[in-house]
């Protein structure tokens, strides 16, 4: 059974047709060529009552609002700036951004735990660099939309 759902892309809302399974994908712009890997995220907890595939997300969001709160415009537009600019430390990334480096500092940190980007520290500089080039959000309706998944879904 097939479903229109809604899809991004670059941060474009359209829509595409899908076997019921709703799957959201963020491009971060990679200037530089570079062949980067998706990071399959999704909803709920990674230790909930789940069959292990191979396709399972590698990441888990606790609810589709940490999600979206995680990727506004303004963290996608600073994760593309990493990507083009490859800035050299987190002062460089304030320029870039004008966002104060406090608030970069902890979005950064939170990006990281999700295997977004990697920061590094090279003397007194820390550096970020992105790790994935596209974020898919697997986000099954039923469980007939992925037979990985076993609970109950979304908890807000």
């Amino acid at each position: 059974m097939n479903c229109l759902v809604p899809a991004i892309d670059g941060g474009m809302l359209g829509w595409r047709l899908n076997s019921c399974l709703v799957m959201i994908i963020f491009v971060l712009a990679n200037m530089r060529g570079q062949t980067m890997p998706a990071l399959k995220v999704g909803i709920g907890e990674a230790g909930e009552s789940r069959k292990v595939m191979s396709s399972d997300p590698a990441v888990w969001f606790p609810s589709t609002e940490s999600f979206a709160r995680l990727l506004t415009a303004d963290n996608r537009t600073m994760l593309r700036l990493i990507a083009e600019r490859a800035p050299e430390s987190l002062d460089e990334l304030v320029e870039l951004t004008g966002r104060a480096k406090p608030n970069l500092s902890r979005t950064l940190h939170r990006l990281a735990s999700y295997g977004i980007v990697r920061i590094e520290r090279r003397g007194r500089r820390i550096v970020p660099t992105l790790l994935c080039d596209r974020i898919e959000l697997i986000l099954p309706l039923t469980q007939h939309g992925s037979p990985g998944v076993t609970g109950e879904g979304d908890r807000a």
